[in-house]
């Protein structure tokens, strides 16, 4: 899997608290200089358009303690008029790196043997590797790259095999990750499992923080929708004046995006409808949630945890009953851990759907 990236200017504007300050989308940092005082509160917005919902990664470079709050309406009328809009805003999770880790570290869930899975022998070269290269990865990760070794292509990995899979494929090549292998996204999500430790800058009593916020989208709405994504920062009160570097980037997964309702299923959930969605390529922290929007605002809800993977066709999916979720109308199932995330649009009734090439 890779990631779209779209590096988004955060200006954290100095003037009036109350005056929000636009993120431009150009990849470059801000600095500002913040005079000592009480302590500050600065909101700035940015517009992002599309259906499929994101990540946006803030970066920070501001005192301890500071804390980020973010919500998002959709653009109807024209932006002036979103800005001006008090009510109707859906808060959106953020996460610090140590809650975006531990997000991912649960619940975790596993392949379901006998129901999808691959033929016993592998259909891709195992060949065994020593290389420390492989130490990039820790066991565990190793050991998670295996299972899905062999539900894609069948056999037994051993922790060699894994390691000359990885020399062979990534280790060598220019890209680091290749979108068409269904191994991309999970490796993706490893590499980026561990937390960046805080950095520290006494001369301007400041520390490097980062931030994950989700942002939620309607996969029913048209492609060309416009949301207002407002951020709240609140820097806590100081005796020194300083200088704040802010950065954020927004991340669109690009993995395979399949996934398909059936109403009547068979195997260990028989006879529950169920939903199927490609899964984001790690075992462990994946969440399901199901919104409903009217008009500007999401109006309801609702969060479960998908129950296994079953490999198909080449793809993982996950596999979650959604019975009780099948009330009339449309909604968006987002998938998403503490990292990546994307929405599909499904009628909630049950019959067979497919969406994305499923």
């Amino acid at each position: 899997m890779k990631y779209l990236i779209a590096a988004i200017l955060v200006s954290v504007s100095i003037v009036e608290a109350q005056s929000p300050a636009l993120l431009s989308v150009d990849g470059r940092p801000t600095t500002v200089s913040v005079a000592a005082g009480a302590a500050t509160k600065r909101t700035f917005y940015s517009v992002i358009k599309g259906n499929s919902s994101a990540m946006v990664r803030l970066i920070l470079t501001a005192p301890a303690g500071t804390t980020v709050k973010a919500s998002t309406i959709k653009i109807t009328g024209t932006l002036a008029q979103a800005l001006a809009t008090k009510k109707g805003f859906t808060s959106l999770q953020v996460l610090t790196e140590s809650q975006a880790a531990s997000f991912n570290a649960s619940p975790c869930i596993d392949f379901s043997p006998g129901e999808g899975s691959a033929e016993p022998e592998a259909s891709i070269p195992q060949p065994e590797s020593s290389s420390p290269l492989c130490d990039l990865f820790p066991p565990d990760a190793r050991a998670a790259i295996g299972e899905a070794l062999a539900a894609l292509y069948g056999g037994s990995w051993s922790d060699a095999q894994v390691c000359g899979y990885l020399v062979n494929n990534y280790f060598g090549g220019a890209e680091p990750c290749d979108p068409v292998d269904p191994l991309c996204a999970l490796l993706q999500s490893l590499e980026q499992s561990q937390p960046q430790a805080a950095r520290y800058s006494p001369a301007i009593a400041t520390t490097y923080q980062s931030f994950t916020v989700r942002v939620s989208q309607d996969a029913c709405a048209p492609k060309s929708t416009r949301y207002l994504v407002k951020f709240e920062l609140s820097i806590p009160a100081r005796n020194e004046s300083l200088t704040i570097t802010a950065r954020a980037t927004s991340n669109i997964f690009s993995g395979a995006k399949a996934a398909s309702i059936k109403p009547v299923s068979d195997g260990k959930f028989a006879p529950q409808p169920i939903l199927l969605m490609s899964f984001l390529g790690n075992l462990c922290g994946q969440r399901l949630e199901l919104s409903k929007w009217s008009a500007a605002k999401r109006i309801s809800k609702s969060t479960t945890e998908p129950k296994d993977l079953i490999p198909y066709n080449g793809r993982v999916l996950t596999r979650t009953p959604i019975g009780s979720f099948l009330t009339g109308g449309k909604g968006t199932f987002e998938l998403f851990n503490g990292r990546t995330n994307y929405g599909v649009c499904f009628e909630l009734r049950k019959r067979r759907q497919k969406v994305n090439g499923y």
